[in-house]
């Protein structure tokens, strides 16, 4: 991905022309080649551990059962980014194509995905909080980790921007992006707390940690993907899905998850429900919420089946323009629907000087 990203773009690609998709595969695609190696060695000296006789990890012989932790964290903080950041941008093509209007501040957007991508390697010690790391460490990984909300909030408030004043389609990939960006919000706020160390230490190991990781991971990337997989279905497929069903889909998933992932996040904080038993004792408070959370998986559950349905349904269904949505992304308007063989219709692909992934002018849309 990187190496296609760097060295075989368009003639006239610039690094300021290219679809903030795009800068978020690239940004997961370095936080991968940077963090893998942490996991990889964390992985080689507990195999050595267990199977070589060496003691890295074990106490009773010299060993430090938290170097583990720290290099397991160390990538696996950082993967979070790598699923979430994809899902960013795939909200910023859709808002920018619903909307009808450039994406607001595009350099700070793009200066916002690799600062989330180079920050995330400062805050693994956040999930060490209770883990018995010093107190100084413990202040400095709080800081960093709520120095993720900066570029994060940059995001959000440049969404919004682009959305003000815009010729707004709330069709499925825009309800599904929308949806996305609030389960973020929500996830968002909630792991504020978990940043600070005073509130994380009551709050760790609960199911408070399970809601704010659901919301955040759960269902903002889980929106993601079907908001991109609605955007481009058309484009990969040749065909049209349901709208009908697809708005149905979206909302049952909205409401399911909010009610799932919300009970989870009240459990937590005010009944101090843990996580990760398999069991739990008939506390009446526990037992309401616990069924409370039921209701809502049922719910979600139905609306992820039907929009499975509704794919696999539109595999016979009408056929799509090449340009459904009226993008002036190259995807949409140098290939055919569905894409050939050789990706673009012909070769060598060239944009103009003045072209830009989100220029919605009537140069490339005479029809608007």
């Amino acid at each position: 991905m990187i190496t296609t990203i760097v060295s075989l773009r368009a003639k006239g690609l610039g690094w300021t022309k290219l679809n903030l998709f795009v800068h978020t595969i690239m940004a997961a695609s370095l936080i991968n080649l940077f963090g893998v190696p942490a996991l990889l060695g964390s992985i080689t000296l507990l195999f050595t551990d267990k199977y070589l006789g060496t003691n890295f990890y074990n106490p009773a012989l010299g060993g430090d059962p938290l170097l583990y932790q720290h290099l397991l964290w160390f990538y696996s903080h950082p993967v979070v980014y790598i699923m979430i950041l994809p899902a960013f941008g795939v909200f910023s093509e859709v808002i920018s194509t619903m909307s009808r209007k450039p994406i607001f501040g595009y350099i700070s957007m793009v200066f916002a995905i690799y600062a989330i991508a180079v920050v995330g390697f400062f805050t693994w010690v956040h999930h060490m909080f209770v883990s018995g790391v010093p107190d100084w460490a413990r202040v400095i990984f709080s800081y960093t980790t709520l120095f993720v909300a900066v570029p994060t909030g940059i995001k959000i408030f440049n969404w919004v921007a682009t959305l003000h004043k815009g010729a707004i389609r709330f069709n499925s990939p825009m309800l599904f992006t929308l949806g996305g960006i609030l389960m973020f919000l929500i996830g968002g706020l909630t792991g504020i707390p978990n940043a600070m160390v005073s509130v994380d230490l009551g709050i760790s190991d609960s199911l408070f940690v399970v809601g704010h990781f659901h919301y955040v991971l759960g269902m903002a990337l889980t929106f993601g993907a079907f908001s991109g997989m609605y955007y481009w279905y058309p484009k990969i497929i040749g065909k049209m899905y349901s709208e009908g069903l697809a708005k149905l889909s979206f909302w049952l998933m909205l409401i399911g998850a909010n009610i799932f992932y919300f009970a989870q996040i009240y459990m937590g904080m005010v009944y101090g429900m843990p996580r990760r038993y398999a069991d739990y004792p008939p506390i009446p408070e526990w037992v309401t919420l616990m069924q409370i959370q039921t209701i809502g998986s049922i719910i979600l559950g139905i609306g992820i089946l039907l929009s499975f349905i509704n794919w696999i349904k539109s595999l016979w269904g009408p056929k799509a323009p090449d340009n459904p949505w009226g993008s002036p992304s190259l995807e949409w308007t140098m290939t055919d629907t569905p894409v050939g063989p050789q990706n673009f219709k012909k070769y060598p692909v060239e944009v103009p000087e003045d072209w830009h992934p989100y220029a919605y002018r009537k140069a490339y849309h005479p029809h608007i």
